[in-house]
């Protein structure tokens, strides 16, 4: 009886162990099929030696149809291959058993709503001769191929919008300025050797023709270093900004001198940058400020420096990490309206026109680019009858 007792005790406890034993089984298979589903993947396990195949639950949703609906096999799942890509599965599929091991593509499949998908197979071989298995996982994959094909026919529009950028380049070089250059010559021969011959309104014409041709040649010349911008061919070297804006004001001394501007410039940092580029930037924004300076008041433009967390930028990218140079560049001219703060570094924007201040619309998009190319942003902040400021922000990390 006692025997009997302890057989029946050992037997209720070895039951209670096998009862948790298949809960944590359980529940780890649900955390695996949950854990398929997050990934958008699903797994199967093939006996080579009996030929059964198993799905796991996801598997057959990813195929539209309900958990273990069907008895799998290879064969039935080349039912679901699109028709375009049955041959290069089935060809995989020989060289895998050939080679005895699994070779990972992706192919289309049609589920059985009719819904095509993308899939990756991957796998590799697992037990002894007699008990040998081939077991893998089938992931989704069609979001990503779909933003992979799309990136792709973006970067042959790019690299096609590049080649057209690059002639038109070499047309303006050289097909559009020879031209230019001969009627600016022509022009001016006649109004040099010919005044004597002109009457006051052939004067008058030859004289916007020259204005006219000039204008187009300023044009010519802004898309030219626009076009150049976008290049990074010119290796970025450590450069002393200090220097860089020294040349610039050494540059533009005859309107500094006309207009009596100061200049207040306090220490700038040592970065990697193309300096050709950033000759161009500092250049167009202090011309800039010089440009739209306010009648009857002294131009002061002030230039500082200083390092900033990304936290601290509220303005441009939100895509911010690490430490910023922070180099503002601030006038007392005419500024503008904040809510044309995107606007001015577009193509050919302009807030005045044409008889106001010349000009060709593109000087500071030209600044916007050679900040991006240099993994910074630029921002702008207006005050009408104030000033203007510009701020261009520089990781650290260049």
């Amino acid at each position: 009886k006692n025997f009997a007792q302890e057989l029946e005790k050992k037997v209720a406890e070895r039951t209670i162990e096998l009862k948790k034993l298949n809960d944590y089984l359980q529940l780890k298979n649900n955390i695996f099929a949950h854990a398929e589903e997050n990934a958008m993947a699903g797994s199967y396990s093939w006996n080579l030696q009996t030929n059964d195949l198993e799905y796991s639950d996801n598997l057959f949703r990813m195929l539209g149809c309900e958990p273990q609906e069907f008895v799998p096999s290879f064969e039935k799942f080349l039912n679901f291959i699109h028709p375009d890509d049955i041959e290069l599965v089935a060809d995989d599929g020989q060289k895998t058993f050939e080679n005895q091991m699994i070779v990972q593509h992706i192919y289309r499949v049609i589920t059985k709503t009719g819904t095509i998908k993308f899939f990756r197979s991957s796998g590799n071989f697992t037990g002894e001769d007699d008990n040998r298995f081939m077991v893998g996982s089938v992931q989704d994959v069609t979001k990503d191929t779909l933003m992979n094909e799309v990136l792709t026919k973006k970067n042959l529009e790019l690299k096609h919008n590049n080649a057209e950028l690059e002639s038109f380049t070499y047309i303006a070089s050289h097909d559009l300025q020879e031209p230019l250059r001969k009627i600016q010559s022509f022009s001016k021969l006649i109004l040099t050797k010919e005044l004597a011959n002109l009457s006051a309104t052939s004067n008058d014409y030859f004289s916007r023709i020259i204005a006219a041709a000039q204008r187009m040649q300023h044009l010519i010349d802004a898309l030219l270093n626009y076009s150049s911008s976008n290049s990074l061919d010119n290796q970025s070297l450590p450069t002393d900004l200090n220097g860089i804006i020294d040349e610039v004001i050494y540059n533009l001394n005859d309107i500094i001198e006309e207009k009596k501007a100061i200049i207040e410039k306090a220490d700038l940092p040592k970065l990697n940058v193309v300096q050709v580029q950033f000759y161009q930037l500092f250049s167009n924004i202090i011309s800039n400020a010089l440009k739209y300076s306010r009648p009857h008041i002294v131009p002061l433009i002030k230039i500082s420096a200083n390092i900033i967390a990304a936290d601290e930028i509220k303005t441009g990218t939100t895509d911010k990490k690490g430490k910023y140079w922070k180099i503002t560049i601030a006038d007392n001219g005419i500024g503008f309206d904040q809510q044309y703060e995107f606007k001015i570094f577009e193509l050919f924007q302009r807030l005045h026109g044409r008889n106001e201040y010349e000009g060709t619309g593109i000087g500071l998009a030209i600044c916007n680019k050679i900040v991006h190319n240099h993994n910074g942003f630029i921002v702008a902040a207006g005050h009408p009858g104030v000033g203007a400021e510009f701020t261009i922000y520089l990781p650290m990390a260049n």
